[in-house]
């Protein structure tokens, strides 16, 4: 490194703001559908905004679903996890 080291501050009102953005909600939103899509019939995905960030979740919707998730680990799977 040089003798001049690089200091960052991050502006966190401006952090916070991009990451509850309508953009960063859709990203969320493209990504959450693409893994309840992969794990199939009964999956379903949600996007909100909390107090520092989006959040994106994708959760069983019926009972079938939820058993077929228990027995097969259908989330993990969709998300790419081995299991």
């Amino acid at each position: 490194m040089g003798k001049h080291p690089v200091r960052v501050k991050i502006y966190k009102k401006g952090a916070i703001e991009l990451m509850n953005s309508p953009s960063m909600q859709n990203v969320l939103r493209e990504h959450t559908r693409d893994i309840a899509g992969r794990a199939g019939q009964g999956f379903y995905s949600s996007v909100q905004t909390g107090k520092t960030r989006a959040h994106g979740r994708v959760r069983t919707g019926t009972a079938e679903a939820a058993e077929k998730n228990q027995r097969e680990n259908t989330l993990l799977k969709a998300l790419g996890g081995r299991s």
